[in-house]
This record gives structure tokens, C-alpha cells and sequence, in this order.
């Protein structure tokens, strides 16, 4: 089984990501909070200036909703412990990724390809390396994307949760499984 490999976790910047990961040869680009619709990039991120002193962040595309982030990294796994507070208006968590195949349940997609998912939240492998799931009861999308350098990060999938209005915590485990 290979490691999972992670950078460093902010929580500061201005419509930054939160961070990356790495597990085999599949790459979480950047991952965090977004607002709809999803093909624009001005609604990711989080946005805090200044120090780093507590695990709280803004959301980049509204300000009024924070978000208190925990991580947990075990040798093949990590742990995202989300809670918001303030979620009024739809609002999705993303992972940017770069792999060559996802799967989700026996259902194959492909980079560049229409075929998306658009459904109940269930677990998403990726080269049957990395393997994202959430404990939520929530929405998910998995949408190709082309890869193209300078857009998306030059990712090839995106995958992205729904954060429940009605409940402030979320939490995702990405495990490598290759």
C-alpha cells in the first residue's frame, strides 16, 4: 500500500485552497470550500488575512460562513473533520483531482468524457489508489474534466459534496488503497 503524502494544511489566504494530497500516483490538486455554480473558480476557497493562531477560516465566497477545520493523518489515511457555522446559501466541498479513472460502486469515468455523476454521496476511487468518503448523507458530483494545463489546477476530475444546511459537520476520509 502506498502512503498517503500531504502538504502543508492553511487556513489563511484569499480564495486559497486548503490543501493537497498525494497517494500513488493520484493527486488531490487542492481541496475546500466552494459555492455554486461549480465552473467558476471565484467562489473557491477560504479567505482569512493574517495569523494562523485558531482552526477557523472564512469561506472565500462568503465571508459570514466560517469553517473550523481538524485533520487527522494516519499512514495510509487522512482525516477531514469539518464544522460550519453560518451556511445559508448552497455550498459544496471540492477535491480537485488528477488521475487517469474514478469509480464509483462498478461505474467507470473517464477524463474529458460528458458521463458525470450527480447523486446520493457514496465512496469515489481514483486509480484504485485513493479512495474519498464522507460519513455525511448528502449530495455528491463527480464531473471530468479536461486536464488542460492552467485550468482547474490541470486536474482531470472534480469531486464535490454538498455541505447540509441543516447540519454543520462534515467529515471526509481519503484512504489510499493501492
Amino acid at each position: 500500500m502506498s502512503d498517503i503524502i500531504s502538504s502543508p494544511l492553511t487556513l489563511t489566504g484569499d480564495g486559497t485552497s486548503l490543501g493537497s494530497l498525494r497517494g500513488g500516483d493520484v493527486e488531490i490538486r487542492a481541496f475546500g470550500p466552494q459555492s455554486p455554480p461549480l465552473s467558476d473558480l471565484k467562489g473557491f476557497g477560504v479567505y482569512r488575512l493574517g495569523d494562523e493562531g485558531d482552526p477557523w477560516t472564512a469561506v472565500a465566497a462568503c465571508p459570514e460562513t466560517w469553517v473550523e477545520v481538524k485533520t487527522e493523518i494516519q499512514e495510509i489515511s487522512y482525516r477531514l473533520d469539518l464544522r460550519f457555522l453560518g451556511v445559508k446559501s448552497p455550498l459544496y466541498f471540492s477535491f480537485y483531482l488528477h488521475a487517469q479513472q474514478a469509480a464509483i460502486g462498478a461505474e467507470l469515468f473517464q477524463p474529458k468524457s460528458l458521463k458525470k455523476y450527480e447523486g446520493e454521496a457514496k465512496p469515489a476511487a481514483f486509480d484504485g489508489q485513493i479512495l474519498i468518503q464522507t460519513d455525511a448523507s448528502t449530495g455528491m458530483e463527480l464531473i471530468p474534466l479536461a486536464g488542460e494545463a492552467g485550468c482547474f489546477w490541470s486536474s482531470t476530475f472534480l469531486l464535490a459534496f454538498k455541505v447540509p444546511i441543516n447540519e454543520s459537520k462534515i467529515s471526509f476520509q481519503i484512504i489510499s488503497v493501492g
